[in-house]
């Protein structure tokens, strides 16, 4: 987080500085970039004043790479100074900015062998889009006879900030930011070395108006504030972000092009730059947003439990599948379970209710002492994910109102027959109720909400509802709705198209995205509801994945995970004669 403020504070100065740089480059004397490019390099020398508060030595290469870094940055500038005394403010400002970070990127991702994470390269696309946005409707003229200087100048800046960054990982930040100065200064200092240059900077110094000197000065000191703002940010920071944040900076020069410059926009042309600024900061918005969810806490300790099916056990093992659920809950000493009613097993002949199995399952868990989530509903979970009784499919293709009605009534039927049932702490209505997924579609808002208002009127106890993890986008609605939320968290699944998928792009900051929402802004109490410990075929499972999986659900901000995949864990180790898994959850269980 500290990175993007000393972005956000360089980028207000730069802004700023900016515009005296424009009103000054227009003005005679300090016009020509030369001399221009010649005295901010040259000033670069003062800070070898901050030497006494941290200047250490370091070793050649790092030496070389920190002035490397400098002397570009000095060749960018001129590239940068001579096109803003050429062409207006906004339209190569603008353009430096879009492809600087762009670029610095591609040269990372090459060089520092870095990746930024799902929810700053969103940060990132929305502030390169904000700041491309201001170049619509800018003057064609305009627009071509800058691109080639400013692409020279966002190729010299990319580079110069990875070659810092690079000296910045083997140094401490003042010792490198002095030497990359000093790199500037060598540049300014072989200007003056060639004759022709060197009339032309003392020239500009000679026709130089008092009034304006003194400004001058004063700026370059503002702009050298600039300097070590963006130079600590790049020792944080990654460096296509930091250039990204930059881009604020244009919403300072677009205002003061209007208020100050005096500049004429058309109508069109100040709706699309306004339209840019707002997206800029609403890009630095969602990068800090997601820094911070970076900088939660991990949480150290997590309450385990487990999703179990019956059903599925049942394909597994067979009439093994009690075993199954009562080693399960003596081994691991479950005391969290969810558990789920499924409508073709409760009801699978019209009005004839079977609750022995499911019964049997609470009781066991009463005995232990386990807190029951009882999932129910037309779309439940496991593979086909609606469980519907054959003689309830035939009415869903030309009966709808009944079909309704009928999902109704086993809905009031299993919650009246487990009301007075101590063991049941939550009502689960439906899984992922909105996410199209399984051989069934989703029952929709409006159904949903009478489901939900069913329960309620039989009975008080809290209701969950629950989203996708990765793939699901209602979960911000699902968490008003709904008493308790919960969301799936899978890391490897397989796709018929693409093959096997790990979800490596979506950060642990994702799913605090959602805690943030449901528990700390609404105040609900929060689950991963299914938190995969299964291979998904043909994606494998194995120790290795399964810690990671763990690891990753504690810096999810979650507090309580129900496993999924015990059942498939006890098949392992029964039939197969493969107890890692299941030992390796025993122990987890178990610290």
């Amino acid at each position: 987080m500290t990175w993007l403020i000393a972005a956000l504070v360089a980028a207000f100065i730069n802004g700023t500085s900016a515009i005296f740089d424009k009103k000054l480059l227009g003005k005679q004397g300090l016009a020509d970039p030369v001399a221009y490019t010649f005295w901010v390099g040259l000033l670069g020398l003062f800070v070898i004043v901050l030497a006494p508060f941290g200047f250490i030595a370091l070793p050649l290469k790092t030496i070389l790479i920190a002035l490397l870094g400098g002397v570009i940055f000095i060749f960018a500038l001129f590239t940068f100074f001579t096109a803003l005394y050429k062409y207006s403010a906004l339209g190569f400002l603008q353009l430096v900015g879009g492809f600087t970070p762009v670029l610095t990127l591609f040269v990372s991702s090459i060089f520092l062998q870095s990746v930024i994470g799902l929810g700053n390269m969103l940060g990132l696309v929305i502030l390169i889009l904000g700041t491309f946005v201001f170049l619509r409707m800018e003057e064609h003229g305009a627009r071509y006879g800058v691109f080639s200087l400013a692409i020279l100048s966002a190729v010299l800046f990319s580079i110069s900030d990875i070659l810092k960054k690079i000296a910045f990982s083997q140094g401490p930040f003042l010792t490198v930011f002095i030497w990359s100065s000093v790199g500037g200064a060598l540049v300014a200092l072989g200007i003056i070395a060639f004759p022709a240059l060197r009339r032309r900077v003392f020239q500009s110094a000679k026709g130089t108006a008092p009034r304006n000197k003194g400004l001058y000065l004063l700026n370059r000191g503002w702009a050298a504030s600039a300097a070590i703002a963006t130079h600590y940010a790049l020792f944080l920071g990654h460096p296509a972000l930091v250039e990204a944040v930059l881009s604020f900076k244009y919403v300072i020069v677009f205002l003061a092009a209007v208020f100050v410059l005096k500049e004429k926009m058309a109508g069109k042309i100040l709706f699309w730059k306004f339209f840019g600024m707002i997206l800029i900061i609403a890009g630095i918005a969602w990068l800090g947003l997601v820094n911070y969810i970076h900088s939660l806490p991990v949480s150290t300790h997590m309450e385990w439990g487990v999703t179990f099916s019956d059903k599925f056990s049942r394909e597994l093992e067979g009439d093994g599948w009690k075993k199954a659920y009562t080693d399960i809950l003596d081994d691991f000493g479950v005391k969290k379970l969810r558990l789920i009613a499924y409508w073709d097993l409760v009801e699978p002949k019209k009005n004839e209710f079977d609750f022995a199995d499911l019964d049997w399952q609470i009781d066991e868990a009463q005995k232990r002492e386990a807190e029951v989530i009882l999932a129910l509903g037309r779309k439940t979970p496991r593979w086909p994910e609606c469980h519907e009784p054959d003689w309830a499919k035939k009415l869903w293709d030309f009966d709808a109102v009944n079909y309704e009605k009928e999902l109704l009534g086993y809905i009031q039927t299993t919650v009246l027959h487990y009301k007075n049932n101590p063991a049941i702490k939550v009502w689960q209505v439906e899984n992922e109720p909105l996410f199209p997924f399984g051989l069934c579609k989703p029952t929709g808002l409006r159904f949903l909400t009478r489901e939900i208002a069913l329960v309620k009127s039989l009975d008080s106890r809290p209701i969950a509802l629950t989203d996708s993890g990765e793939l699901g986008f209602a979960w911000p609605l699902l968490a008003i709705k709904g008493d308790m939320f919960g969301t799936t968290l899978y890391r490897y699944v397989y796709n018929r198209i693409f093959g096997n998928i790990r979800y490596s792009l979506i950060p642990p900051g994702y799913f605090q995205l959602k805690k943030i929402w449901a528990h700390d802004i609404l105040g609900k109490d929060i689950f991963i509801a299914e938190l995969q410990g299964e291979p998904w075929p043909p994606q494998g499972m194995n120790p290795t994945m399964f810690a990671e999986i763990a690891d990753y659900a504690k810096a999810s901000g979650f507090s309580t995970a129900y496993w999924w995949g015990v059942e498939w864990w006890h098949e392992q180790m029964i039939k197969e004669n493969k107890p890692e898994m299941w030992n390796l959850a025993k122990q987890l269980f178990n610290q």
